[in-house]
């Protein structure tokens, strides 16, 4: 009886603590979206300077969009895809960079999924490679921009 009300209660503060994380990641998302304005994959992809991190962007932008709390988050370069444990704003105003706190998991199967969109037949193990030490949404677009333009491996 005791370990079933142990396990119930610990279920409760996981549920409530899962349902508090994404309520204040929506609300956070949503003065974002306002104070960012709207985009959309071709106005993300216009950011990015060179014609191979525009297509990729393009392919990307709903992917990554489709991963945020909301779904529906304008995106800078800037944007961390992951939580830092001291993050603080690099730019002014309320159109700071945004910690997406993404899933590692969630994040590699779609830039897998742009990929293939994408006709790169690259071994994860180069994928993953020209992933070392990205953070922002901006090296995201430029490392697979470079994995896809490798022309030994598509």
């Amino acid at each position: 009886m005791l370990g079933t009300l142990l396990i119930a209660g610990g279920i409760s503060a996981f549920v409530g603590y899962t349902v508090l994380f994404n309520v204040r990641g929506r609300k956070a998302e949503r003065a974002l979206a306002k104070a960012r304005g709207t985009q959309n994959a071709t106005s993300f992809a216009e950011i990015f300077p060179t014609d191979a991190e525009r297509v990729t962007a393009r392919i990307l932008y709903p992917r990554l969009e489709e991963l945020t709390f909301t779904g529906e988050l304008p995106l800078l370069k800037e944007d961390r895809l992951f939580s830092t444990p001291s993050a603080s704003s690099t730019l002014p105003g309320e159109v700071a960079t945004h910690d997406l706190d993404f899933d590692d998991e969630d994040l590699w199967e779609e830039v897998i999924a742009a990929l293939k969109e994408l006709r790169c037949e690259a071994p994860e193990s180069v994928i993953a490679s020209g992933l070392q030490g990205v953070e922002t949404v901006g090296q995201l677009v430029t490392a697979l921009a470079k994995v896809t333009s490798q022309p030994d491996i598509q």
